[in-house]
């Protein structure tokens, strides 16, 4: 039959009139969806509302047509069968009830990615009902650990309308320019069963592999919370480990909820990095509200690191919203969303750190106010076209369209703090203690605030100066036990002093140390008894410098202090320093040296007879310093490298069981003129590394350049090679097949100059 052209008009005119009767019956569910949703009779109809709802979608259909998107495209393939027990597991009311963990089914899948394709697991994921209960869902995939994907053990891919579309890009671009710990996120086209659901978000889950690739200490624990576990001690969980240790959690619940005040202003920053923690409420203000549940400490949106080389609680912004109107209108509440947790009440009643906390908001309005609108115009630009394409979305174009605009304005106006979050006082209660009952393993954190003369009347081998700063005279000094040099002072330690240390004792400073020996009277730490002793640690004074001079260090171990896991003999976490003109000798734990974090200079230091590593600098800081050491005999690595973007230069390398000079976990190095004989591998590159290797002089060794993978979760080891001298190798280069090496201008045929 042919339709005539009024018949066309009249039908276009029908449908124009069915969209627009529609848009009051649309406002009035998207403004009162809890309450529709919970209506049996309203959720059978579910369905055809979700039809109607997308039907203004047609407007777009003749350009979508013609589109191409430029996102990469994963795909899913699960049988039928696999599908119904994944459906069959979800509650009962899929538009009114939240998932449990019996609905958390996994299943097997065959998934397919640029680059990668193989066997997986998969289940839903998202507690709420909004993640699975449509066409569109969120899934949580599960590689094996033959085969990862991008050294990714899971991987979330979750519905963008749950992360208010540019929201998580956002925050988690505000998150990197505050310095903070937060995944990273890519947009893809998902397929399942070759059907297309949409653009999703995909990041990484939590997992060891992720806290791997973190510039952090590997046995850091990632602390998150789970909902529906009875008890508010139970909701917490490690997210990277079976085990949970909850000693760091015990130790931070009995400072916030029963140390007074004074006490708590002093402990909290040993436990808390407490700049990072202003960061991250600068960014629960941004959003205009807390995506937390104070009587859970923060529902399953809250998520803290406990760093293992510094003994301290770091947070992981995540699902760090924006609060808009009609959110507001939709649960009822004008003002600020949420309630923080009583960690951020007790840091906020103590008037110093609420002042810098605002110090930071207003600092980084100042500085970022444009380019964070710069970023989410130039995140429209990039992706509403892709959005536009994605028929298979929840939410129809017009409502999308809307709701990006209305979280850009939110946005603005949050600058300004429009909820005077800033300036809200909370009300709490406490149950105050004199005498705090930390965990065994935090014995020692009360010792680290004690005033300088507090601690020299526990210890009156030291004296107070003038300065209120700490001094151990010129002497002979034995420790049997572990010795805490509390912080917001100096110690100096005389030229000339002799410490002998205790089996397991260790000496621990939270200020910076001074020890400044000379040739004639130089600074010695040793053992006391055949038997080694701990550490000699500087923690956590990040750019008050330590200076180490004419000192030497002999047969010290490993300790865990204070939660912080310390494995050199001499170490400095998250500390500036120098270290010249010393010995390192007999260590007997991992490392001679270990450096994590700060700003350093190493020069004219022997490392000898270590029972492991001579040296291992972690995410150290680019313009450190290493040059003219010496490295004999030692067991392990002579120099190790991790994270680290520096030059090391003109070194000595004599005998060591394992690498001359290795260079791991993405380092950016440049090695010059150094000397490397009688190792098994001359210098090693991997996991994901990059080394630019020049002048350097490889003798006797079983393999002079060696680039491979170790860990799984990295690639391989790339490097330039040039004007180096190989000698009598037994091999002169290595590579895997995920490692590539530029070699070029290197002799084989001249004598080593030594």
């Amino acid at each position: 039959m042919r339709i005539t052209k009024k018949q066309k008009i009249a039908a276009g005119i029908a449908v124009l009139v069915l969209l627009v009767a529609s848009i009051p019956v649309l406002q009035f569910v998207k403004n009162n969806k809890t309450a529709v949703l919970q209506d049996p009779l309203v959720q059978r109809f579910i369905p055809l509302y979700r039809s109607l709802y997308k039907l203004p979608d047609i407007f777009w259909m003749p350009w979508a047509a013609f589109a191409q998107s430029e996102l990469p495209t994963y795909e899913i393939f699960i049988t039928p069968k696999n599908i119904e027990r994944m459906n069959e597991a979800l509650p009962d009311q899929p538009f009114a009830s939240n998932m449990n963990v019996g609905s958390k089914v996994w299943v097997p899948a065959y998934f397919r990615a640029p680059g990668y394709e193989g066997n997986v697991r998969v289940r839903y994921r998202g507690n709420l009902a909004s993640h699975w209960n449509a066409y569109q869902k969120s899934y949580l995939i599960r590689f094996p650990n033959s085969n990862l994907y991008n050294g990714m053990r899971r991987m979330n891919l979750v519905i963008p309308s749950k992360r208010r579309y540019f929201a998580m890009s956002l925050n988690g671009y505000r998150a990197e320019k505050l310095g903070l710990i937060k995944p990273d996120e890519q947009y893809v086209n998902l397929n399942v069963n070759g059907a297309q659901t949409g653009v999703l978000l995909a990041f990484e889950h939590w997992s060891q592999e992720w806290i791997e690739k973190m510039p952090m200490s590997a046995l850091s624990t990632i602390y998150g919370v789970d909902e529906g576990k009875g008890p508010i001690e139970n909701h917490w969980s490690s997210w990277n480990s079976e085990l949970l240790d909850r000693k760091p959690l015990e130790a931070l619940s009995e400072i916030i909820e029963h140390a007074p005040d004074e006490e708590f202003k002093k402990l909290i920053p040993l436990l808390i990095d407490i700049e990072d923690w202003y960061a991250w409420d600068v960014m629960f203000i941004l959003a205009s509200g807390y995506h937390t549940d104070p009587a859970t400490f923060g529902a399953n949106n809250l998520v803290m690191i406990f760093d293992r080389s510094e003994g301290r609680f770091k947070p992981v912004p995540y699902n760090t919203v924006i609060y808009t109107p009609s959110f507001r209108r939709e649960v009822g509440n004008s003002g600020i969303i949420g309630k923080p947790p009583l960690l951020h009440q007790r840091i906020l009643s103590i008037p110093e750190f609420r002042a810098r906390r605002d110090e930071v908001f207003r600092e980084y309005v100042a500085n970022n106010r444009k380019d964070d609108i710069a970023f989410v115009d130039a995140w429209r630009n990039t992706y509403t076209r892709e959005f536009l394409m994605d028929t298979a979305k929840n939410d129809n174009h017009f409502s999308f369209l809307a709701q990006v605009r209305e979280n850009y304005n939110a946005m603005i106006e949050n600058f300004d703090d429009p909820y005077d979050i800033l300036d809200h006082e909370y009300e709490f209660e406490l149950e105050l203690k004199d005498d705090l009952k930390l965990p065994k393993a935090f014995k020692y954190l009360e010792d680290a605030i004690r005033t300088p003369q507090e601690f020299v009347r526990s210890n009156p081998n030291f004296v107070v100066t003038s300065t209120n700063e700490l001094l151990l005279p010129r002497g002979t000094y034995r420790f049997t036990d572990t010795v805490i040099i509390p912080r917001e002072t100096k110690l100096t330690i005389a030229p000339g002093t002799t410490i002998l240390m205790d089996r397991e004792a260790s000496f621990v400073s939270y200020s910076p140390v001074v020890a400044r020996g000379t040739v004639r009277l130089p600074i010695s730490v040793l053992p006391l008894t055949e038997r080694p002793w701990g550490v000699f640690a500087v923690m956590n004074t990040a750019q008050e410098a330590s200076s180490f001079t004419h000192t030497v260090f002999q047969e010290g171990f490993e300790a865990t202090i204070n939660g912080a896991y310390i494995s050199g003999t001499l170490a400095l976490h998250n500390a500036d320093g120098t270290i010249t003109n010393s010995r390192i000798e007999d260590a007997q734990g991992d490392d001679g040296l270990n450096v994590k974090g700060g700003n350093v200079t190493v020069t004219d230091v022997l490392f000898t007879n270590n029972s492991s590593d001579g040296v291992d600098l972690d995410f150290v800081h680019p313009d450190t310093i290493f040059t003219d050491n010496i490295f004999a005999d030692n067991k392990g690595d002579a120099i190790d490298l991790s994270w680290s973007t520096i030059v090391v230069a003109n070194n000595t390398v004599a005998t060591c069981a394992d690498k001359g000079i290795s260079v791991g976990e993405q380092s950016a190095p440049t090695i010059r003129k150094n000397v490397v004989r009688d190792c098994d591998l001359g210098i090693a590159v991997k996991d994901s590394s990059q080394a630019l290797i020049t002048e350097n002089q490889l003798i006797d060794n079983r393999i002079a350049i060696s680039l491979y993978q170790k860990k799984p979760f990295f690639g391989g080891g790339h490097a330039t090679a040039t004007q180096n001298l190989l000698w009598n190798n037994s091999r002169e280069t290595e590579l895997d097949a995920l490692s590539t090496l530029y070699y070029a201008d290197n002799s084989t045929t001249t004598e080593p100059s030594l």
